[in-house]
């Protein structure tokens, strides 16, 4: 059956009613669920890989920030700026190298809870994680 031009134009308005950020969003709960239980139970190797796991799910969202970061000098009064995206691989990149380098799993512990808080930051910075917004002194926002 062919359709007629009336109803390609219907059909060319139609968007889908799922939304991959919907899911990516849950995707996202059940690994931090995940990766909770295992740092609570100490099984730092699955933890690791959980993190990981996270990481690669939140890329594609860092690859689109447009943001600058104000890296502050402590040597000179001015701040320095650079694009929120590369600060944020690097970034990723120094925590994994050091847990790499992790000698005992007191160390890793530590090491991993860094890189832990850092995803979670960088979930907000991507917008798949908790909004908030400034509140005035009457408490409205």
């Amino acid at each position: 059956m062919e359709m007629n031009d009336y109803e390609m134009d219907d059909v060319s308005k139609q968007t889908s009613r799922y939304n991959e950020a919907g899911f990516q969003v849950q995707r996202l709960n059940e690994y931090w669920i995940q990766a909770e239980n295992y740092a609570n139970r100490g099984n730092l190797s699955k933890w690791h890989f959980k993190l990981n796991t996270i990481w690669r799910e939140l890329t594609a969202d860092v690859e689109r920030l447009n943001d600058t970061y104000e890296i502050p000098n402590l040597n000179k009064d001015k701040a320095s700026s650079v694009s929120l995206t590369l600060w944020i691989k690097s970034r990723n990149t120094f925590l994994t190298k050091k847990i790499k380098l992790c000698q005992n799993k007191s160390d890793l512990y530590i090491q991993l809870s860094m890189k832990h808080e850092f995803l979670k930051w960088v979930q907000d910075k991507c917008g798949k994680g908790g909004s908030y917004s400034d509140v005035d002194e009457d408490g409205t926002e």
